[in-house]
């Protein structure tokens, strides 16, 4: 059918819900980022491979504490988990704190339902009844009613 989207609803509510739970967790992303600007790596996962291999073990725990960076490791592994809960990434942060233009719109995308191809037939067919009901002078929609069954008729207290 259409490949233009309309859209039916915007949910504002759950948004702003969001939002305000990724913005609590904005202080673990910088936090983040300083932790592994100081240690010299990119991600956890490099962090604990150079660790490792500049130590021989296999395990990163006792790498870290080996190499005196046991609690840049603790506190980056705990960052992790708490990242890890939500879909919050590094690059999705700007400098300032604030989320990029990209993610934002991810975001509002998320919370945007369209209607549907078959919503759509039927509100085109909805929309030419409303248009040619419109066109009727005055009196004479007067004369149309909605019974029980809710078909349209003609109004049977109306005489002509």
């Amino acid at each position: 059918m259409n490949t233009k989207k309309t859209v039916k609803k915007f949910d504002t509510h759950p948004l702003q819900v969001e939002m305000q739970q990724l913005k609590e967790l904005v202080k673990y992303v910088i936090e983040q980022r300083d932790l592994l600007e100081q240690v010299g790596s990119l991600s956890l996962e490099e962090f604990e491979s150079q660790l490792n291999r500049k130590t021989g073990f296999v395990n990163a725990n006792l790498s870290a504490e080996a190499m005196g960076f046991s609690d840049e490791h603790k506190r980056l592994t705990y960052i992790e988990k708490m990242l890890s809960t939500v879909d919050l990434k590094n690059e999705d942060v700007d400098a300032d704190g604030k989320f990029t233009k990209e993610f934002v719109n991810l975001l509002n995308a998320k919370h945007t339902i369209y209607f549907t191809d078959d919503e759509m037939i039927i509100n085109k067919k909805l929309d030419t009844i409303i248009k040619s009901y419109n066109a009727l002078p005055f009196d004479d929609r007067k004369k149309i009613i909605v019974n029980r069954e809710n078909e349209m008729q003609i109004n049977p207290f109306i005489r002509y």
